[in-house]
């Protein structure tokens, strides 16, 4: 009797369960309609063209056809600019010069010689720069009255291992100014 209970309750689970599996759905019988790779990021992607296809369709929309009670609709921009790819990054390489140039500020006027003085020289100048198209810097060079004195070779060693966003383009010289301060006197904090 004990048998025949539990195997009626196993029953009864299994039909209610759906104790069928669906088949598994064959990934050559689906299309897609996102043929672009998404990690071309030469190419503008199904998915922003779709976007913008929206943003064009909502633009043109009349208040009578929108589904919406607002009377008016807000104009639409269009995608966002995208930057050339053979120039370089001006933004995002600027944040990079701006933080070795602070660095070479807060750090480098307290620069010490081999005999362990501080010795200058301060002031303003400006460091020569080839930034490298693939994001490395490839030439520093700072001119007189720095050059070859330890506050020079540090304000060198500020901006020798800058990153920045590589481009496909030419390698980029540059001028950036710089400022090197003199080390406040401990015996006056």
């Amino acid at each position: 009797m004990r048998t025949l209970i539990c195997t009626s309750i196993c029953l009864a689970l299994a039909v209610g369960c759906g104790g069928s599996k669906k088949p598994a759905e064959d990934p050559a019988a689906t299309t897609t309609a996102d043929e672009t790779p998404k990690w071309d990021s030469t190419s503008e992607t199904a998915d922003t063209t779709r976007r913008s296809k929206d943003l064009a369709s909502t633009a043109k929309k009349t208040p009578k056809e929108d589904d919406s009670t607002a009377a008016t609709t807000e104009p639409v921009s269009g995608p966002p600019k995208q930057r050339r790819s053979d120039e370089y990054d001006k933004e995002g390489t600027e944040v990079v010069l701006k933080r070795a140039a602070r660095q070479v500020k807060q750090n480098c006027g307290a620069a010490t010689d081999e005999d362990g003085k501080v010795g200058g020289p301060w002031g303003s100048g400006q460091m020569h720069l080839v930034l490298g198209h693939n994001g490395r810097l490839k030439e520093a060079t700072l001119g007189p009255p720095f050059e070859g004195k330890p506050t020079g070779k540090c304000a060198l060693q500020a901006f020798s291992r800058l990153t920045y966003p590589p481009w496909a383009g030419s390698d980029m010289t540059l001028d950036w100014p710089i400022e090197i301060v003199p080390p406040a006197d401990p015996k006056k904090k």
